[in-house]
């Protein structure tokens, strides 16, 4: 996939990453299983002597390996800089055939540096591309 790209603001961009891997660590046929006591996520509390401060903690996308996650290599985008949030129309796409495609969508104007992650489960790789949205 080229590094740079155009965009009309509004209208989706098709990006299509070509990754390849190994074959290791080979993907399990089933999900991994919850171990006992991590059903439910932690939880974040101020100490009791001090006054509530609020946070916005981010949602995390379910990663290879996550119990009821997809297995295998998969590739996730994320806005890393740009004027504003961008839509993608899917979290985390599972490569099939050394491809994995994705439409993104820029609410503003401007330049965005998207960052794409690539994981198998035990490595992953980062490549950044810039998208001028007009």
């Amino acid at each position: 996939m080229a590094s740079e790209a155009t965009a009309s603001v509004a209208a989706p961009l098709v990006l299509t990453a070509t990754v390849t891997d190994d074959g290791l660590p080979v993907p399990k046929k089933e999900p991994r299983k919850a171990a006992v006591g991590q059903e439910t996520p932690p939880t974040l509390k101020p100490d009791p002597n001090q006054p509530e401060i609020v946070l916005s903690v981010p949602q995390v996308a379910r990663r290879r390996g996550a119990p009821g996650g997809p297995q295998g290599l998969q590739l996730s985008w994320i806005v890393w800089r740009g004027p504003d949030n961008a839509k993608f129309d899917q979290g985390s796409i599972l490569v099939k055939d050394q491809k994995a495609t994705v439409e993104v969508t820029f609410p503003e104007p401007g330049t965005y540096i998207l960052r794409g992650t690539a994981n198998d489960g035990e490595l992953k790789v980062e490549k950044d591309v810039t998208v001028t949205v007009r």
